[in-house]
This record gives C-alpha cells, sequence and structure tokens, in this order.
C-alpha cells in the first residue's frame, strides 16, 4: 500500500514537473511574443510617429493570450485611433477636430502609455493657439507681412500643414482688411459725391433750366383762352418722354444706376447703386406756372423728393 502511494507520489509531481516546464518553454514564450509585438506598436506610436501602422498593429492583438497578458489593450487600441485621428485631423488642417480627439485619447489613456506621442502632438496644437492668437493681433499696416513671418519663425511644428495653415490665417485677416478699408473708402468717396450734388442745383446737374423758356416753348403766365386735354395714351407718353429726357439728371440726383418702368407706364423705379428702390408716380399736367411762365410737364412724387419735369 505504501509502495502504491508512494508511486502516485511519484507520477502527480513528474506531471506538476511537465506542466511547468511546458509553460516555460512553450506558454512563456508565446506571452513573450506579445509583449514583443505590443512594444513594437506602441513604439511605432511614440517615437516613429507612424500612427496608422501602429494602430492598425494594436489592433491584430485581440487574441484571449494578448488580453491576458495586456489588459489595457481594449483600451490602448482605441487611444491609438484617436491619436491617429488627431493626426489625420492635423494634416488636414481642421486643428479643432484634432484637439477633440487627442482629448479623447488623453482621457482614455489612465495609464500613460502613449504619453509621448499625445505630447508631440499637443505641443503643436498649443503652438498653433498661440501663434494665431498673435496673428489675429497683428496690426494692419505696411509692416503686416513682416510680423507673419516673425511669428511663423517664432513657433516650430511637427506638422508643416499648421504653418501653411497659420500664413493663410494671417493673409485672409490682411485681405478682409483691405477689402474693408477700400469699401469704408468708396463709401466715403460716394457720401462726399452725395453732399457735393446736395449743394449742386438741379439746373446744374440737368434738370429743367426755366430761364430757357420763351414762346416757342411755353406760354405767359397771364395768357387767356387756353384749355385743352389730352387722352390717357398721351399722357404717358408725355411722362415716358420727358423721363427720358431727363434721365441722366434722375440718375445723378438721386444716385440711381437705372430706370424700370411699371406695365401701366404710371409709375417707374430708379434702382440705386446701392441696390435699394425709389418709386415714382407720374401725373401730367398741360399747364403749370414756371417763374412767369405756363409750360406743359409730368409731375414726379417719390417718398425722397417730387420733380416736375418740362420742354424748354
Amino acid at each position: 500500500m505504501k509502495k502504491s502511494i508512494a508511486i502516485f507520489s511519484s507520477v502527480i509531481v513528474a506531471l506538476i514537473i511537465c506542466a511547468t516546464a511546458y509553460y516555460f518553454m512553450f506558454g512563456s514564450g508565446k506571452d513573450k511574443k506579445v509583449k514583443e509585438e505590443y512594444q513594437k506598436y506602441v513604439d511605432m506610436i511614440n517615437i516613429s510617429h507612424d500612427f496608422e501602422a501602429g494602430a492598425k498593429g494594436l489592433e491584430t492583438l485581440t487574441t484571449d493570450v494578448a488580453q491576458k497578458v495586456i489588459p489595457t489593450i481594449k483600451t490602448d487600441i482605441k487611444v491609438a485611433k484617436e491619436v491617429r485621428n488627431t493626426s489625420i485631423s492635423l494634416n488636414d488642417k481642421k486643428v479643432d477636430e484634432a484637439k477633440d480627439s487627442l482629448d479623447r485619447a488623453k482621457k482614455l489613456d489612465a495609464k500613460s502609455n502613449f504619453s509621448a506621442a499625445i505630447n508631440w502632438l499637443n505641443a503643436d496644437i498649443e503652438n498653433y493657439k498661440r501663434a494665431e492668437e498673435e496673428i489675429k493681433n497683428i496690426k494692419l499696416d505696411v509692416n503686416f507681412n513682416k510680423d507673419l513671418s516673425q511669428i511663423l519663425e517664432k513657433y516650430k511644428f511637427n506638422n508643416n500643414s499648421l504653418k501653411q495653415l497659420l500664413s493663410d490665417v494671417g493673409n485672409k485677416l490682411y485681405d478682409k482688411a483691405q477689402e474693408a478699408a477700400q469699401k469704408a473708402k468708396e463709401l466715403a468717396e460716394k457720401a462726399r459725391e452725395f453732399e457735393r450734388k446736395k449743394k449742386r442745383s438741379d439746373v446744374e446737374l440737368g434738370g429743367p433750366n426755366p430761364e430757357l423758356l420763351n414762346d416757342s416753348n411755353s406760354l405767359p403766365a397771364d395768357a387767356q383762352g387756353i384749355g385743352g386735354a389730352t387722352s390717357e395714351e398721351g399722357a404717358r407718353k408725355m411722362s415716358s418722354d420727358l423721363v427720358n429726357r431727363y434721365k441722366g439728371y434722375l440718375l445723378k440726383k438721386y444716385n440711381g444706376e437705372k430706370i424700370e418702368w411699371s406695365v401701366n407706364g404710371k409709375s417707374f423705379k430708379l434702382i440705386k447703386e446701392d441696390g435699394s428702390k425709389i418709386t415714382f408716380t407720374t401725373q401730367p399736367q398741360l399747364y403749370k406756372k414756371v417763374g412767369n411762365r405756363l409750360v406743359s410737364g409730368v409731375n414726379l412724387n417719390s417718398e425722397e423728393g417730387s420733380e416736375f419735369l418740362y420742354n424748354t
């Protein structure tokens, strides 16, 4: 009996020794290989900054053995993807999207396995933000390009596309400022021109000149026995003829570009340079006193002023 127990004990010990030997010969070898693969891909991300290859490599380590040897592997894969997305966004000059991805990576990387890569990318984002703020505060004068170049030289970037993006930001700001300055200059000139026009008389602008009235184009103010009437068609023609004759005068006085008649011919719109419109109604009048003469003409009425146009 004792002999049987001794033999059984020897067998158990032998099995334990074999199992232990097998683990160290084969099992520990697999663990070591997984660790080496893991470290290789982590180094791709942290040291070589080959984010695409590193992330794809980590995605292959999803076996039961890998998850046992590297307990953080699932989270590490998520971090690697966010780091990769950060790099892609920076290449595409989408800094805000890059920052969002990197913030997610920081939050996930509780063990700081990818702190080197995160810090490397974060340096670019932080430098970009600082440089952008300085560029926005550059004085928009003749020294703008020089000041912009100094800022671009001051900050160093791992991703060269960011320097080009900052240059574009600066140039757009400058162009926008130049455009605004030019527009302000044009508006000021229009305002001055408008004031000059206001100071000029209607006659100077090309309007009807009462001094040109005589017996060939008008009647004395005390003329007797006059009368007459005109048809609706005749009234429209009189209005159209006089407005066309004094079109240049009307456009100058009211800063217009063109005139558009209504369908019924009883009113028209004067289109201003800024796109706004003035509506004039027309009312022909056979006899109206102008100075010491009676003339036939057309009354124009609008919100911005009234006119009486007549032939001279």
